[in-house]
C-alpha cells in the first residue's frame, strides 16, 4: 500500500525550495543594489546619468538635484517625459557633442568633453561631460553613464582673463610711456613696447635679451640694486628718478616703477613703466 501523502500535501522539492531562496535572495540584493545606486546619483556633485547613446541622449537615470544647473526637475528628462536632453544642448555645440561622444565610443574609449546648455531661463551654463559607454548586452540599444558638472565659473575667469590680457597688450603695445618686462633672475628683456623702443633708439631684437643695465649708466648701479632689493620684500618698487642710455650714448632722465610677478612656469618677472622726463621740468 502507498502511504506517501496526496501530491497537494508533499512537500517541494529541494531543488524548487533552494531556487526560491536564491530568487529572494537575488531580488534582495538587487533591491538593495538599486539603493546604493540612488544614494550614489544623488550624492556625486553634478549630474549624474545614463542615457541611450542616440539623437536624443534619451535619460533612463539622473541626479534629482539637476534644477540648479538645467532649471528642469531630472523627470522631465526621463524616457524625454517632456523634453530630451538633447534639446537643452547649445545648438551651436550639437554636432560637436554628438561627433566627439560617438567617435571615443567608437574607439573603445571614455569621453570627457566641454560644451554649452541652455538654462530655462535662457542664460548659458558651460559644463564638463565625462563618461563612458556600458557594458552591452547583444541586442540591446548602447548605454553610456557620466558626471556633467557645471565649470561656467572657471569658463567665465577664463575668458575675463583672456579679455583683460588682451586690453593690457593693447595698452601696452600703444602706451605713450615706455614699457619694458624683464627676467628678475638673469635682468633679460623679454618684451619692449613702442615708446621704449623710440626714446632709446633701439631695435626691439636688439634689446630682447640683454640686461636691463645695458640701459643704466655705471654711477646707478647701487641705486638699482637697492631697488631690486625693495621689490623682492615688497613686490614692488619706485617710483625712483634715474638716468636711462640711449643707443647713441646720450642720456636722458626717467621716472622708473616696477612690479613683481610670477609667470604660469614659475618665472620671476618685473613689469617697469619708464617715463621719459626729458620734456619735464627738473
Amino acid at each position: 500500500m502507498d502511504r506517501r501523502p496526496p501530491a497537494d500535501q508533499q512537500p517541494p522539492p529541494v531543488a524548487a525550495v533552494e531556487s526560491d531562496q536564491t530568487i529572494a535572495m537575488l531580488r534582495r540584493r538587487l533591491a538593495l543594489r538599486e539603493q546604493e545606486l540612488s544614494a550614489l546619483f544623488d550624492a556625486v556633485p553634478g549630474i549624474m546619468y545614463r542615457c541611450r547613446l542616440n539623437a536624443d541622449w534619451t535619460m533612463d537615470r539622473m541626479s534629482v538635484d539637476c534644477e540648479p544647473l538645467l532649471g528642469y526637475p531630472a523627470s522631465d528628462f526621463i524616457g524625454n517625459a517632456v523634453r530630451c536632453f538633447a534639446s537643452v544642448i547649445h545648438p551651436g555645440d550639437r554636432l560637436r557633442v554628438s561627433t566627439e561622444i560617438r567617435a571615443a565610443v567608437g574607439r573603445g574609449e571614455r569621453y570627457d568633453i566641454e560644451y554649452r546648455l541652455i538654462h530655462a531661463d535662457g542664460s548659458v551654463r558651460w559644463v564638463r561631460d565625462a563618461g563612458t559607454l556600458l557594458q552591452q548586452v547583444s541586442g540591446e540599444c548602447e548605454v553610456l553613464i557620466g558626471v556633467i558638472s557645471d565649470i561656467t565659473p572657471r569658463v567665465t575667469a577664463e575668458d575675463a582673463l583672456v579679455r583683460s590680457e588682451a586690453l593690457f597688450r593693447a595698452l601696452f603695445r600703444l602706451s605713450p610711456i615706455g614699457m619694458c618686462l624683464n627676467d628678475l633672475d638673469t635682468g633679460g628683456f623679454l618684451e619692449v613696447n613702442d615708446a621704449l623702443v623710440a626714446t632709446t633708439g633701439y631695435q626691439p631684437e636688439e634689446l630682447i635679451g640683454r640686461p636691463y643695465d645695458c640701459l643704466t649708466p655705471a654711477e646707478y648701479a647701487a641705486q638699482d640694486r637697492q631697488q631690486l632689493e625693495t621689490m623682492r620684500r615688497h613686490r614692488r618698487f619706485g617710483p625712483y628718478r634715474k638716468e636711462c642710455l640711449r643707443k647713441d650714448g646720450s642720456r636722458f632722465p626717467v621716472v622708473i616703477t616696477g612690479l613683481l610677478m610670477r609667470d604660469k612656469a614659475g618665472r620671476r618677472l618685473v613689469w617697469s613703466v619708464i617715463d621719459d622726463r626729458s620734456s619735464s621740468p627738473p
